[in-house]
């Protein structure tokens, strides 16, 4: 599956806010309000995580510069408190790229921009809080010259000079095997069908598990990926 645009995801270290108040990041961006207050991109935190504030991943187009600056308001409140610097903050997004922005609050010098890896690893992502990304769980091995031993007489001839073996390969070795899951590998972030929180819009992948899909939160709007696993299989 390839990433068809850019994500974002923002971090704010911010202890001045009062109860009810939320640290939101508006920019000169359309995904970031256009400078518009009552559009910018909420932050959210816990008890436990105050008083750092974390945006969910942000869908975002490419660009060389994109001007932000954090700020502080009530939900549906057009009163608006401006992050006090000289300036605005400002980063650049590459196509496909994954950043991670921080700063605290106040604080011209505090910005970090941190590249995000994705995670290409065997565990099972699920719908409730993960960036849409390519997940997939690799049963069967790629077959090569150099890794295959070849039987007298086997076809090695790859196909457009890619020194793969074609479907003459072994049987075992092109039949994806699924295994039983731990139940580990998964969060319990909330009850109930997966309909009531997220909107099907469309199938963008198919694995060993089941098919994956393009959800969105019908709250906050988050694009999300993902695969419903029969529990049989856990």
């Amino acid at each position: 599956l390839q990433t068809m645009t850019s994500t974002v995801q923002f971090q704010c270290s911010c202890g001045d806010t009062k109860p009810g108040e939320s640290v939101f990041v508006v920019g000169s961006s359309s995904p970031l309000g256009s400078w518009f207050p009552d559009r910018a991109y909420p932050l959210r935190t816990t008890a436990t995580e105050f008083p750092k504030w974390t945006s969910a991943p942000l869908l975002h187009d490419p660009q060389s510069s994109v001007e932000f600056k954090f700020i502080v308001r009530r939900d549906g409140s057009t009163d608006v408190r401006w992050e006090p610097i000289g300036g605005n903050r400002s980063f650049s997004l590459a196509f496909g790229q994954s950043l991670q922005v921080g700063a605290e609050w106040g604080d011209e010098g505090s910005l970090t921009v941190t590249n995000l890896e994705v995670d290409y690893s065997v565990r099972t992502p699920v719908a409730a809080d993960i960036p849409v990304q390519a997940s997939y769980q690799m049963n069967a091995p790629l077959v090569t010259k150099n890794s295959l031993a070849l039987s007298p007489g086997l076809d090695t001839s790859p196909a457009g000079g890619s020194g793969c073996v074609p479907a003459c390969a072994p049987k075992e070795m092109l039949t994806p095997r699924r295994r039983r899951m731990d139940r580990q590998a998964f969060i319990l972030s909330s009850s109930g069908s997966m309909s009531q929180f997220y909107r099907q819009v469309k199938k963008i992948g198919q694995g060993t598990w089941g098919a994956v899909h393009e959800v969105v939160h019908k709250t906050t709007g988050a694009l999300r990926a993902a695969k419903v696993i029969p529990k049989v299989f856990v």
